[in-house]
């Protein structure tokens, strides 16, 4: 019996470790939160600075961050356990249904696709051309010597991530020039 005890709790665990892990953008997609994609990331529709990767989620006014749980019950309504079987479809607080499941990637209960943070490619990334902004920061700001900044540049090594707002009419336009993506 005691051994049972380890089982269902090194069970419980992995669930709980998939549910932090889950694609929380995907699984927000997927219930109808609107999101505008940027590159790898997603942002909020109507709070630009609450962003979204695969399994966590950043919003830089707040000072706040954290993973697929972490969100849903700060920002949904879900207590602990009702965050983790939203995400894996299986009811932690059941010991029998603990030990007859399976964590899978798609069940016929709608569990979101659950994988793990792909690595970084600049590729995922819209970036700037004009760095003259980048280089002056750098350079005025942080003393660093232009030389140095441009071999960063040369060599793919510096690059400024593009940034994307909307407008009235609806156009994006970049943040740095004003003109229309």
């Amino acid at each position: 019996m005691k051994n049972d005890g380890n089982i269902i709790e090194q069970k419980r665990e992995e669930i709980i470790r998939t549910a932090r892990n889950a694609n929380l953008a995907e699984y927000l997609l997927n219930n109808g939160v609107p999101l505008v994609r940027n590159g790898r990331r997603y942002k909020d529709s109507a709070h630009d600075s609450l962003v979204f990767t695969e399994n966590m989620y950043y919003w830089n006014k707040r000072q706040e961050n954290g993973n697929a749980i972490d969100y849903l019950t700060r920002h949904m309504g879900f207590t602990f356990n009702e965050a983790v079987k939203e995400l894996t479809g299986i009811d932690i607080t059941n010991d029998t249904e603990l030990l007859q499941s399976e964590i899978t990637r798609n069940t016929a209960q709608g569990v979101k696709n659950i994988s793990s943070p792909k690595p970084f490619s600049i590729d995922d990334l819209t970036l700037e051309k004009d760095m003259r902004r980048t280089v002056a920061y750098l350079n005025k700001i942080r003393h660093i010597d232009t030389v140095i900044i441009q071999k960063l540049i040369e060599k793919n090594l510096l690059y400024q991530q593009a940034a994307e707002y909307k407008i009235k009419d609806n156009k994006a336009i970049t943040a740095h020039n004003n003109t229309p993506m």
